[in-house]
């Protein structure tokens, strides 16, 4: 064999290699765009709803695989108590699945990072209230959908209620009917010097701080309203609630023990459906006299796309067949707890009967649609949170001024907020 000759077989042997290479990678490119892999926060402490939850995503990959026999689909489920850290150690190492649970305590993390795929607003917006939507959006892009929702809301224990009470207005109820309850409806039963009777169960200070419109912290100009008097004003509210209820406990509701509890959507339905001795009904909480009623976000059944999956077509093709899909959403409203999030299943002339004999429709409409949720938009913000907690059961507990106390919190927040602002963490 000639020297030419050695160097065109050469030549022709790279080549075959070459074209051997480009037809794996195919294989295997279009081997990842059929496989599709969906990781689930799983709540093992709230398996009465979280088994519903489970059970509605299992249909649907069924039901969608039997469309798309092609699309090779594996759920895993993981603990919400280590699931953060999971998914982080995961896109860090290249091992993130392509659709994913999105916490609201992650989101902006996830947005700072830039793992995200803007999903695409437009076959949404016209079918679930901006409500619910406007918790996974960053700059008019939307990059995470949940397939069910579970506002904050009260449940009222009417059995205990005095035969002489007026029947309750579940759209005027406001937030000096729930104080009056508090106050009147928490007692010592028996006689033994113990409160073992409760207005209100878990109001806690935050839930009084949005509910009156306020804000806590303003990455504009870098200051906090832990001091402001309409915070103070709440949060005087939520203690007095507290201070009333400090010997309230885990179960007193369920016991018959406490006449409101403070809770979600998705709890309220499994006690209208596993309780049938209470005669119960689902309020709205009360928006304050100072704004608008917000909360902080509260879906934990959202999904966003790995920017860098290898199947993200099928990954929004699945989320809005899960989101969208009239069909299964009216299915999971006849078995889930939580409700679902497509505007046409919330409003049928079924779901509402099914709701009637605990919440007036105008009320559930309202819930659904008017539950405006704070824009979270630094990273640090659960964690600041976290510290003002303690600090404000300190209050509750040692019985003090809290005017004076919000002025040295806030001090103290805005000197944290202020570093992580420097430290470039906002969403």
């Amino acid at each position: 064999m000639n020297k030419l000759t050695r160097i065109l077989c050469g030549i022709l042997a790279a080549a075959a290699l070459l074209l051997f290479v480009a037809q794996l990678s195919c294989r295997s490119a279009l081997h990842n765009e059929n496989k599709l892999v969906i990781a689930v926060a799983y709540d093992g402490d709230n398996n009465h709803i979280e088994v519903q939850n489970l059970e509605y995503i299992s249909r649907c990959v069924d039901a969608f695989h039997a469309q798309n026999p092609d699309i090779d689909i594996r759920v895993e489920t993981i603990s919400y108590d280590t699931y953060s850290n999971w998914l982080y150690d995961a896109l860090l190492y290249g091992e993130a699945p392509d659709l994913f649970t999105v916490l609201p305590q992650d989101f902006p993390s996830l947005i700072s990072l830039d793992v995200l795929e803007d999903i695409g607003g437009e076959a949404y917006e016209s079918r679930i209230v901006p409500a619910i939507l406007e918790t996974w959006e960053r700059n008019g892009a939307l990059y995470a959908v949940p397939y069910a929702t579970s506002p904050p809301c009260l449940i009222m224990n009417k059995t205990l209620l005095s035969p002489y009470e007026t029947p309750i207005d579940d759209i005027n109820f406001d937030w000096f009917d729930l104080y009056y309850y508090c106050r009147n409806y928490t007692f010592d039963s028996d006689g033994n010097g113990i409160v073992d009777t409760f207005g209100v169960s878990d109001m806690n200070w935050r839930t009084a701080v949005y509910a009156n419109g306020q804000s806590l912290f303003d990455p504009v100009s870098r200051t906090t309203d832990f001091n402001n008097p309409n915070v103070e004003y709440s949060v005087k509210l939520a203690t007095s609630m507290n201070r009333l209820t400090l010997e309230d406990y885990d179960g007193s509701f369920e016991q018959n023990h406490a006449l409101i509890k403070v809770t979600n959507l998705a709890e309220a339905r499994y006690y209208t459906r596993n309780y049938p001795q209470m005669d119960l009904q689902i309020l709205r909480i009360p928006k304050g006299p100072d704004g608008p009623y917000r909360t902080e976000p509260y879906d934990c059944c959202a999904f966003g796309i790995n920017k860098n999956g290898g199947a993200k077509a099928a990954a929004k093709q699945f989320l809005q067949y899960i989101a969208l899909d009239e069909t299964l959403q009216s299915e999971f409203l006849s078995y889930g707890y939580a409700f679902p999030v497509l505007e046409n299943v919330q409003q049928a002339e079924d779901t509402l009967k099914s709701m009637e004999p605990y919440m007036n429709p105008r009320a559930l409409q309202l819930l659904l649609s008017e539950s405006e949720t704070i824009p979270i938009e630094f990273v640090e913000y659960y964690d600041l949170m976290n510290i003002a907690d303690k600090e404000i059961f300190q209050y509750i507990q040692s019985n003090i001024d809290i005017g004076s106390e919000l002025n040295v919190l806030n001090n103290r927040m805005k000197e944290m907020f202020q570093d992580t602002l420097k430290s470039g963490t906002v969403s």
